[in-house]
């Protein structure tokens, strides 16, 4: 039976892969995939991460480490919502975002939600539900930050804040404004970006002990009860059952390095061919900028897989400008006997490796996973 609902699993996969590399600029196509995303939520009922919100939700445990996620459960609960109710109307919030952020990435908005859909949405969206929350008002952020509309940076600051009272850590992504406030080249932005993630790297292998020895000493003597109580939530990701070992550091930062040169790729062939393919000019360098920031990310692949969603939620950006630039420059040729550029297909076989990998590691609660199918 468990070999029948996978089979049944990889169809719906193939499906979807199929119908948004045929039918990539299709509104219809995105919106029956986006559908399937939400299928997917509604009908996983059993995971590691679903039991404990079940269990927390069933037994009336209310002390989540962000206030407005027990606010919610709390309200839900009083109003006689059962937990699955209560967690099919937080999939639906999800899902909507999800709608509407991915389609402002690309015209092939089809296309672009197949890789989503490998890698983050496969890895931890059905699931979670604090990280998919924030992760999706992140997803819906993000291109407020390549606008030139004046005010859309204030926008993306106020999203930024609601993700973080769901999930605490979405507050890191403030730190992608600093392109819009620094004025410096691209070119040199570029440069030190690369210098600096290379030396954040050997520095941060070198202080993890120290740095949770520091957390655990000076925490206690901060007054902020707030701020003291996040800052040891920090500190277990130095602990050694959560700490990265160098196999983990070298997956995860191959990936983001891998999605990072078909981007680059992507970007300089925008502004060789002086085609800004959907975005303009100043969009294309804001949005070069960010993903050069985004590299920062990596030396925290030391720290704890677990960063690794920091890279996912902006993983539409990278998606967004490599489908469009590869889309843009095939039409442009004209090749009709090729289907989709040969980038679009080496990067889809990688993702579908690095998703293959990631539940060998964690097989037991990928089964679970699927055998938890209300249908099935």
């Amino acid at each position: 039976m468990q070999e029948i609902k996978l089979i049944l699993f990889i169809l719906i996969w193939l499906a979807i892969t199929i119908m948004g590399f045929y039918f990539n600029k299709s509104k219809k196509c995105y919106t029956i995939i986006i559908c399937t995303f939400l299928c997917l939520m509604l009908l996983c009922k059993d995971s590691y991460d679903i039991a404990n919100y079940r269990r927390a939700y069933d037994e009336h445990i209310f002390h989540s480490k962000e206030w407005f996620f027990d606010y919610i459960r709390q309200l839900s609960w009083e109003n006689g919502l059962s937990f699955d109710c209560f967690r099919s109307i937080w999939c639906i919030i999800i899902v909507i975002l999800l709608y509407k952020g991915i389609k402002k990435y690309s015209n092939y908005a089809a296309l672009v939600s197949v890789f989503f859909f490998i890698v983050p949405f496969l890895s931890g969206f059905i699931t979670q539900m604090r990280n998919s929350l924030a992760g999706a008002i992140i997803v819906y952020a993000l291109p407020f930050l390549v606008s030139d509309k004046k005010n859309d940076y204030m926008k993306y600051i106020i999203c930024v804040i609601i993700a973080s009272f769901v999930h605490i850590m979405s507050i890191i992504y403030l730190v992608l404004l600093i392109p819009r406030l620094v004025n410096v080249s691209y070119k040199n932005f570029h440069i030190f970006c690369i210098i600096g993630t290379c030396v954040s790297v050997i520095f941060i292998f070198n202080i993890t002990d120290i740095m949770s020895l520091w957390i655990e000493a000076y925490a206690g003597r901060i007054p902020n009860e707030f701020v003291a109580k996040n800052l040891l939530r920090f500190r277990l990701y130095f602990q050694e059952g959560m700490r990265s070992n160098a196999t983990g550091f070298f997956f995860a930062a191959g990936h983001q390095l891998i999605v990072y040169y078909y981007s680059l790729k992507a970007y300089n062939r925008c502004f060789q061919s002086r085609e800004y393919v959907f975005y303009n000019r100043n969009s294309i360098e804001k949005l070069g900028e960010i993903m050069d920031l985004l590299l920062f990310i990596i030396p925290l692949y030391a720290i704890s897989m677990q960063m690794q969603r920091i890279f996912f939620y902006c993983s539409p950006l990278f998606y967004g400008i490599i489908v469009q630039s590869n889309m843009e420059l095939h039409n442009k040729k004209g090749n009709k006997k090729i289907m989709v550029p040969s980038d679009l297909l080496y990067l889809l076989g990688f993702l579908i490796g690095i998703y293959i990998i990631s539940i060998y590691h964690t097989s037991e609660d990928f089964l679970r996973c699927i055998n938890g199918m209300y249908i099935w």
